[in-house]
């Protein structure tokens, strides 16, 4: 029985067949763009076979869960996305499916992957339809295609010569294809041609037909040329609609839909359009009357019904509309003067409602007409609010009691329309008014005599009670149970039950309700109900229902919460209840038990009810007054959405982060919904499961319910929270359920369930344990075997290692002597250097001398570099060595090595070959170094290569095969070959002679013994740059040495290059810091702004030894970064796409938050007037491309330090003009603001930094980013500085005590003002004023 009145009433409707149009405007609910809505104009409306809304737009697919929207929209880089943005028509197939008719073509979207497929069309596609069967059509100009899934394709399925424009299906599954001018053709569902419907009476032959519907009855509705009629397709007959119905019907029909089983809904250019299926009368379902509910856009795009019966209305340019049935069950009557908390109602003998008011008199309301009219107690408008408060109403006959604040009684005589004074208390509240069966009026007041009867012009305040007297004090309700017995609640003690003719009292305490004796038990309504029970509402404990001889019933059921208050309880025909709470109304169905609440979740206009004001009308409606108007509900004709949601898993989450599908390496290979069991491997059992509830009546009021089976020992309570949160799962099986309730709490119990499976790590398995066994035994035996071998081996090992030792040693000595060897011949060959220097110069007039000195000074510098490889081996060998990276050209770097080895290849008849790429390129490498290393391998290539042989260096850019361990990907290297035909390397030799000392004999040529640590300085220095140097044969032989080195594109400038005859010391002094070496502590952050890639990259290698580095690539997220990272100074070009430079610089400056930080310019622009431009917009510098990185990073050197002063200076003095420092007019207005809001609470102590974020506008993250970047100091520290800074000021000019300067200034003690003051004076408060602060 559980729910089953509820979805009787629901399916009523459905199941009689009657017409369900609306006696009023269909009343609608809006989407638009504001709520997620990727576009206002909505072209078709499909729900799919899970229960998901989908919307089409000019500007993506959307999908609707009823609480946000999922866009898809093209990506040109993924082919498995929609093909265009534009939705014309969306369509559920088979399997899960989605099919969307695109500006672009046709696509099916797969749910079980969330990828689409697409169909290019030969030709434009008029229609997409879906059969009940599920098959896809394709309607197009001249044929009709069905989709094939063996195939994944479209066929054929009929061809005309007569062109196709409209397209429709009936019950039988039989095709109605609309042609231009010959009328419908008619198909079977196999297509095979089974009828024509053109030269029928009344049909407007050679017209085009533009719609075709068929309607849930069978018949066949047409639109053509200015005609709508119904075929009846046995007797071959067409009924026109009136002619004052076509003419009211704007014939723009974008779309048609079956309202209910008599009625369309026709949606139109101008609106929306009903026609009733038997009688062809046409009327508005838009009218525009003003009032809410009415649609968002005159013009309709697309109609759909969802299977709750929601109807769906996509407007040109109003988002999407809904109605649902249940959207204005509560409507909302606002008083069109301010009448403060409406209060107490009645309704008359004519059925006019009478409500009072707090400011607005006597509210008179008609039903009817909608009407009002208030009634003033008094016309002065001096005191127009405070003497027009009714507290309270009573109805008798043609006269209200009307009761006031001022504790005054006035009578309002209907028919007259006046106010008479009855009764004045005397400044007391009078909350409400009863008037027994006797004629008898009781007025509760709030004086010495408590509740007051009046009786034929008498006054009773004291009641004989059980042989005494009795008076009533605290009174809160009052009501009479049968004539002559009263029921009088109380504030703070229940209630008491009086027999006014017999003087017996009852009293009825906190132990009658089932509470603790000393509870206080405030009653605030009584209702006596059908069945003579007693219902009594209270404030904080519930309500309670006794019997006619006072005893409690069992309980009902509980109010969520005892902060609830019952401020009205009233019965309605078939046992319903409706019981009002200051926050939710209460629908109770007695012989069910089912209970039904309502709140602005599911439609109520607000929750803030007056107490013990409701009305229950003669006609059934219940008004319920409060502080924003009435709220009104027709309680006989109350909808009840019965339907049961069906909920979806939406989504999962482990260790916080989202999980897609994917093939591999992702526990889902599809999305969720369609997983029927998940596995999670060992490490992944912190999980969040999301899902919902595809209810779209007032969604947010659905509730939720989950349990993991083996876990949770019941059902969780999840309230309106859609997702599902567990840590920690151990290994094992489980079970997922979840279960949800549509707003009005009918339960779908069966939900979703996802079966999980935890697996167990590895070490853990049975057969870990058995390995653990035998892992041990096998540990066990070793141990003694290791025993018995222990003294062998150490023997051994000692021995090893004094050989090792050894030969360590003799390795040190022998570096060493070279090394020294090596210090000794630098003297001489410098002494030779300087010599050649100046013959240079004394005989650069002979011709071929100055050529020949110079290839013997070059020489000189190589002999020279040679011997410094025995110092780069020391260097190598204690880890001393640096790399020092510069721009140099690629061509000009080879070619000047081949030149240098011309004459060697010439004296020993060698064919010395170059070979480069076609166009040169800059490269960034050490280029002393790596001019070592190709200088080395060409001296070894030239020794060991025959007379007539054959040398070739060459380079090239080969793809990388692996990404290595950089900081940036490197997708290239470049390869230098250095390859002979000589007599070749052996392979077992090749890696020996990497090793230190390791030589190959005397050369061909008959040249000394090299000294066999080149090609190891050469391996160091590449493997330094990242790279690798290796020796292969060469074919058919000879030896090929290969340097491959990581190569990143360089845009930048070539800076001059340093000649190879500088010295090693001169050329480290110029290169830029190396990338790849250690930087010192980095303090300032820099944030760079360039849409070139390749600038940004070289900026940050350049800068970021030095800073730490943020890069963007456009203002807007450089201003994001800029918002959420403390930055220091900005680097910008002026030349970017959307915001340029120059704005984005006037955006930085005009932002509170931002307006401290400095900021350079960067720009091909040279004239003076762009220049100015940027000054204009508030840069700090100005560099004009090209520039050098070293004049930049002096302006960054320069600005970051005088902000440096700026802060130690401000840290110290509040002014900054007193410090001599000028300051940019933002930052000054910044500061001058933050100082006088200090000042202005200076002697309150609670003021806080939350009060002056608030005074400032600003959070507070950004406002302690900025003042400590302008002060170094911290808002608290700023405050106190600025609180001394007002005591000395004090000490020196008034006879105030310290103590109640240190009081005036917002200390809260004085011995921290004490101590603040001498740890920031260096004296104390008293030292202070006797020296006058002269210290």
């Amino acid at each position: 029985m559980r729910h089953f009145i509820y979805i009787l009433l629901f399916l009523l409707p459905i199941l009689s067949g009657k017409s369900q149009t609306p006696e009023k405007p269909l009343f609608f609910s809006t989407l638009n763009a504001q709520n997620g809505l990727s576009q206002n104009c909505v072209t078709s409306i499909c729900q799919d076979s899970t229960g998901y809304l989908w919307f089409g737009t000019y500007d993506g697919l959307n999908r609707f869960d009823g609480y946000g929207f999922t866009v898809y929209r093209n990506n040109n880089l993924d082919s498995n996305s929609l093909d265009h943005n534009q939705i014309r028509e969306i369509v559920s197939g088979s399997q899960n499916s989605l099919w969307v008719l695109t500006g672009g073509g046709l696509n099916r979207l797969d749910n079980r992957t969330g990828q689409f497929h697409r169909y290019p069309l030969g030709e434009k596609a008029l229609q997409l339809h879906a059969t009940a069967t599920g098959e896809i059509l394709l309607l197009s100009s001249r044929t009709l295609y069905r989709y094939l899934p063996a195939t994944d394709s479209f066929a054929p399925a009929v061809t005309s010569p007569h062109p196709f424009t409209a397209l429709a299906e009936n019950r039988k599954g039989q095709i109605y294809i609309g042609t231009r001018n010959r009328g419908i053709l008619v198909y079977s569902p196999a297509f095979q041609p089974t009828g024509h419907l053109e030269n029928i009476a009344g049909f407007p032959s050679g017209k085009a037909v533009t719609r075709l519907h068929s309607d849930s009855q069978g018949q066949l509705w047409a639109v053509a040329g200015n005609t709508i009629g119904r075929f009846d397709t046995l007797f071959q007959t067409f009924t026109p609609i009136p002619p004052g119905g076509q003419a009211m019907i704007d014939k723009t029909i974008r779309a048609v839909i079956d309202l209910d089983s008599s009625h369309l809904l026709f949606g139109t250019f101008n609106g929306l359009f009903l026609i009733d299926k038997t009688t062809g009368e046409v009327t508005s379902a838009s009218p525009s009357t003003g009032q809410p509910g009415e649609l968002s856009h005159f013009s309709i795009y697309s109609l759909g019904k969802d299977r709750q019966g929601n109807l769906w209305v996509g407007t040109n340019n109003g988002g999407i509309n809904l109605h649902t049935g249940y959207n204005d069950r509560f409507r909302l009557i606002q008083p069109e003067r301010f009448s403060g908390m409406i209060g107490t109602g009645t309704e008359d003998s004519r059925g006019r409602l009478w409500f009072s008011t707090e400011g607005g008199g006597l509210l008179s309301y008609d039903p009817a007409t909608g009407q009002q009219h208030n009634y003033l107690l008094s016309d002065d408008s001096r005191q127009a609010y405070n003497s027009n408060i009714i507290k309270a109403l009573l109805l008798s006959g043609d006269t209200l009691f009307c009761s006031t604040h001022e504790g005054k009684v006035f009578r309002f005589s209907i028919p007259g329309q006046q106010f008479t004074l009855l009764k004045d208390f005397r400044y007391n509240n009078i909350n409400s008014l009863y008037k027994d069966s006797q004629g008898g009026l009781w007025i509760p007041t709030n004086t010495s005599k408590g509740l007051v009867r009046l009786h034929n012009g008498e006054e009773t305040a004291t009641f004989p009670a059980n042989g005494g007297e009795k008076r009533f004090s605290s009174v809160s309700a009052i009501t009479e149970t049968t004539p002559g017995t009263l029921l009088i609640g109380t504030e703070n003690d229940g209630f008491y039950r009086y027999d006014l003719n017999t003087g017996e009292l009852t009293h009825i305490s906190a132990s009658h309700f089932g509470l603790p004796e000393n509870t206080r038990v405030s009653v605030t309504a009584f209702y006596i109900d059908s069945l003579q029970n007693i219902w009594t509402g209270t404030a904080g404990n519930g309500f309670f229902v006794f019997d006619q001889n006072l005893e409690r019933q069992p309980s009902l059921w509980n109010l969520p919460g005892p902060e609830e208050k019952i401020t009205f309880i009233t019965e309605s025909p078939r046992d319903y209840f409706w019981i009002a709470t200051t926050r939710q109304l209460y629908h109770y169905h007695r012989p069910s038990g089912e209970v039904l609440h309502f709140d602005a979740a599911n439609g109520m206009p607000f929750q803030d009810f007056s107490p013990d004001a409701g009305l229950l009308t003669r006609n059934g409606h219940l008004y319920l007054p409060g502080n924003k108007g009435i709220t009104v509900t027709d309680t006989r004709h109350f909808p009840v959405n019965g339907s049961r949601p069906p909920v979806v898993l939406t989504g999962l989450r482990i260790d916080n982060r989202e999980v897609t599908p994917a093939p591999h390496n992702s526990p889902l290979r599809q999305p969720l919904a369609n997983t029927a069991t998940l596995t999670l491997r060992p490490g992944e059992t912190n999980i969040a499961i999301g899902y919902t509830a595809l209810n779209y009546i007032y969604p947010s009021g659905n509730r939720y319910a989950y349990r993991m089976e083996g876990i949770d020992p019941d059902w969780v309570q999840a309230g309106g929270r859609r997702e599902a949160i567990y840590s920690n799962l151990p290994p094992g099986n489980y079970t997922f359920r979840v279960k949800a309730s549509n707003d009005d709490g009918v339960w779908n119990d069966n939900g979703a369930t996802l079966r999980i499976k935890v697996l167990a790590p590895l070490w853990l398995r049975w057969w870990a344990f058995l390995l653990y066994a035998l892992v041990a035994f096998l540990i066990l035996r070793q141990y003694f075997i290791y025993r018995q071998r222990k003294q062998t081996l150490e023997h051994q090992l000692r021995y090893k290692q004094l050989e090792q030792e050894k030969a360590e040693e003799i390795h040190r000595e022998r570096l060493r002597f070279f090394t020294q060897v090596a210090h000794e011949f630098r003297t001489p060959l410098t002494l030779i250097l300087n010599p050649l220097d100046e013959l240079s110069e004394k005989t650069v007039h002979i011709s071929g001398i100055g050529n020949t000195l110079t290839l013997i000074r070059q020489n000189t510098r190589r002999l020279l570099s040679l011997v410094n490889n025995l110092l780069d081996l020391q260097k190598q060998e204690s880890g001393k060595t640096e790399l020092h990276y510069s721009l140099f050209d690629l061509h000009e770097f080879m070619q000047e090595l081949y030149y240098n080895f011309q004459s060697v290849a010439q004296n020993r008849t060698i064919d010395f070959r170059l070979q480069l790429p076609d166009r040169s390129f800059p490269v960034e490498y050490d280029r002393g170094e790596l001019e070592k290393v190709i200088f080395n391998l060409l001296s070894n290539a030239f020794k060991f290569t025959p007379e007539n042989g054959t040398i070739t260096l060459s380079a090239t850019l080969r793809p990388a095969k692996t990404e290595r361990e950089t900081d940036t990907p490197v997708p290239q290297n470049l390869c230098i070959e250095v390859e002979d035909n000589g007599i070749g390397i052996r392979k077992e030799d090749r890696e020996k002679l990497f090793q230190p000392f390791s030589t190959s004999g005397k050369d061909l040529h008959g040249e000394l013994l090299g000294s066999g640590i080149g090609l190891s300085v050469a391996r160091s220095i590449v493997l330094r740059h990242k790279g690798s140097l290796t020796l292969r044969e060469a074919s058919p032989q000879g030896t090929i040495a290969d340097i491959c080195l990581p190569y990143i594109p360089v845009t930048a400038a070539i800076p001059a290059t340093v000649s190879p005859e500088t010295d090693e010391e001169e050329t480290a002094a110029t290169l830029p810091v190396s990338p790849f070496t250690p930087t010192v502590p980095r303090t300032h952050a820099l944030l760079l702004i360039d849409d070139n890639r390749d600038i940004l990259t070289y900026l940050k290698n350049r800068l970021e030894q030095e800073y730490i580095i943020y890069t963007a690539e456009n203002a807007e997220e450089a201003l994001a970064i800029a918002g959420r990272q403390t930055v220091h100074l900005i680097v910008s070009d002026v030349m970017m796409p959307g915001i340029d430079g120059n704005q984005f610089c006037r955006t930085v400056k005009s932002t509170p938050a931002l307006s401290h930080i400095p900021v350079i310019l960067l720009t091909a622009k040279t004239m003076t007037a762009h220049m100015e431009e940027g000054f204009n917009a508030g840069a700090d510098d100005y560099l004009t491309k090209p520039f050098k990185i070293s004049a930049l990073k002096a302006r960054i050197r320069n600005i970051l330090a005088e902000r440096e002063r700026l802060k130690k200076i401000y840290s110290k003095k509040l002014s900054l003009e007193s410090a001599g420092i000028e300051v940019t007019p933002d930052d000054r207005a910044f500061m001058e603001k933050y100082t006088a809001i200090v000042r202005e609470n200076i002697s309150n102590p609670d003021f806080n930094i939350e009060t002056l974020c608030t005074r400032l506008g600003m959070s507070r993250a950004a406002f302690y980013r900025k003042t400590k970047t302008l002060t170094t100091l911290s808002p608290a520290e700023m405050i106190r500085n600025i609180r001394l800074e007002c005591a000395a000021g004090l000490l020196k000019t008034t006879a105030l005590s310290a103590a109640e300067i240190a009081f005036q200034t917002g200390f809260g003690s004085y011995a921290h003002f004490s101590d603040y003051f001498k740890a920031t004076y260096g004296v104390s408060p008293k030292e202070y004023r006797e020296t006058g602060g002269s210290e």
